[in-house]
């Protein structure tokens, strides 16, 4: 059996009368004011889209940068060897 003069069962009672209160106040506002959840939805789409786009460009610039460095580090060292090569064979 519930004991109702306990000190939970008082602060139950009261949060659930603010919450009551608090949710007829916030439908009260939004009488008149249509909420166009299609609207919505497109907004939603389309900040993800603008971050999906700005992530994969991200990404795709460090690849490209990545590969550029790994590109100029491995050819730096083909072109040594070849000028290394070029000049043994120079006196030949």
């Amino acid at each position: 059996m519930e004991d109702l003069h306990a000190p939970g069962h008082r602060a139950e009672v009261e949060l659930d009368s603010v919450i009551t209160r608090r949710d007829r106040e916030r439908r009260a506002s939004l009488v008149g004011h249509e909420y166009d959840l299609d609207e919505e939805w497109r907004k939603l789409e389309a900040e993800h889209r603008q971050d999906r786009r700005a992530t994969v460009a991200d990404l795709w610039q460090r690849y490209h940068r990545c590969q550029a460095n790994r590109l100029r580090d491995t050819l730096g060292v083909l072109v040594q060897h070849h000028e290394s090569e070029a000049k043994r064979w120079e006196g030949e």
